[in-house]
């Protein structure tokens, strides 16, 4: 296909750990993936999620000697805001030039108002992250789309410097065709994630608050629910790979949300994809 294949590591998150790290690693690039995409907790960048407590330069010496490419890495916006220069230097030690915001709550998207808030804090971190030769974007996460319209004026707003990440998979959940929604929006895209969903609607998916609690669980749970493994949903990944790399998108990111068997399901999914 045109375009290159990279793997978020969440996909592994049920296996992957200190000790198999290099092992596991060297089967997502025996599949064919070219790169891999993490994702940062805890706001302690020193023990990113999935590189396992590693050092950035032992991470990037790992992937370099396995042929893999570092896209881009999921932080969070708390994360960013807390620990900004110590995420940065992180980054840049890794050899990572996207950041890429995560999982931001659906409070931040309830109305007009606080979109453009965020949309306002959003653009700030983008300019001091560019002015550190870093790159900032963002991936839509469910609760995002509290309504399709506050992710239309979430786009709307945003400017160059802030990229968006398609999530195939977490528009279709709340029951948007997400190649028909993001053929709409004129942002760059700096690369798209393939995940496929069930067909859900807004109704099973809450405002999330942003507090642990019984709402953010149960939201979670229904997130699992309508997640399914990549070419088993309801997106049609065929026109959303097309519309990538009609907007030459250079990148696009295999996520699986939940699995039984994660080796398998990441390489099935390679070659699912492989063949567009």
């Amino acid at each position: 296909m045109k375009g290159k294949i990279g793997l978020q590591l969440y996909s592994l998150k049920d296996i992957l750990n200190k000790n198999n790290f290099v092992e596991i690693l060297e089967k997502v690039k025996s599949y064919g993936y070219e790169g891999v995409e993490g994702v940062e907790r805890d706001g302690d960048p020193d023990t990113v999620h999935l590189f396992c407590g590693k050092k950035a330069s032992e991470v990037k010496s790992i992937l370099t000697d396995l042929g893999l490419e570092i896209v881009s890495n999921h932080i969070g916006l708390n994360d960013l805001k807390k620990n900004f220069n110590t995420i940065i230097q992180y980054h840049k030690e890794l050899g990572c030039g996207t950041l890429v915001i995560a999982g931001i709550p659906g409070v931040y998207f309830k109305n007009r108002e606080t979109v453009q808030d965020t949309v306002k804090e959003l653009k700030d971190f983008a300019h001091k992250v560019k002015d550190q030769d870093l790159e900032l974007a963002f991936h839509n996460c469910p609760f995002n789309f509290v309504s399709p319209q506050s992710y239309d004026l979430f786009a709307l707003e945003v400017d160059e410097e802030l990229a968006l990440q398609p999530d195939a998979g977490n528009a279709q959940i709340v029951r948007i065709e997400p190649t028909r929604y993001f053929k709409k929006m004129r942002n760059r895209f700096v690369s798209m994630h393939i995940k496929d969903g069930k067909q859900g609607s807004m109704e099973v998916l809450p405002l999330d608050s942003g507090e642990q609690g019984k709402e953010n669980e149960t939201i979670w749970k229904k997130f699992d629910e309508l997640s399914t493994t990549i070419g088993n949903g309801a997106v049609n990944l065929k026109k959303f790979v097309k519309l990538g790399k009609a907007r030459n998108v250079e990148w696009f990111i295999v996520e699986e949300e939940v699995t039984t068997d994660p080796l398998k399901t990441v390489a099935n999914a390679y070659n699912y994809l492989f063949k567009m």
